[in-house]
């Protein structure tokens, strides 16, 4: 009787270790179940921008403006830089507002070596429109410094010729 119950033992044992590898191995082969989707959302719908202001919506205070930044060598390295990086692409290398992508997308840039162009704004004035854009082009209110929108503005002047 003891070899019969010790053979029924092994035998219990055996028969447990197979079925726990069997149940492993099942786990193994079966592939993750799918985590439920996330409940749908809408997307909300994008933000009103302000529209870039007209010559006339130019408030008096700012078209007043002081430049706070002096027209020099520095500033005026600066300013290169900037519209370098930010405005050649539209205004073109010579101010002359025939930048790659202001041809390729049609708009109409103006050609600062024209003295009409930037010979009857004050320097407030080109301060607004680079701080809060004009037409197609965005304002720079969100990306440059005060003193870098000022050096800008210096920059510009250099395309216009004296007279």
């Amino acid at each position: 009787m003891r070899h019969s119950l010790r053979g029924w033992l092994w035998f219990a044992i055996a028969v447990l270790v197979g079925g726990a590898g069997l149940v492993i191995a099942q786990q193994a082969e079966t592939p993750p179940a799918a985590e439920p989707a996330p409940p749908a959302v809408e997307a909300a719908p994008p933000a009103a921008e302000a529209a870039p202001p007209n010559d006339s919506d130019i408030p008096s205070i700012e078209a007043n403006r002081k430049n706070s930044v002096e027209a020099n060598e520095d500033s005026l390295g600066r300013g290169k830089t900037l519209y370098t990086d930010r405005c050649l692409m539209c205004h073109g290398k010579s101010g002359n507002g025939k930048g790659t992508l202001a041809l390729q997308l049609g708009y109409k840039v103006p050609d600062f070596s024209r003295a009409k162009a930037l010979g009857n704004r004050t320097d407030g004035e080109l301060y607004y429109l680079i701080t809060r854009g004009h037409e197609a082009m965005p304002g720079e209110q969100d990306f440059i410094s005060d003193k870098e929108k000022w050096d800008l503005v210096n920059y510009l002047r250099t395309f216009t010729p004296k007279g």
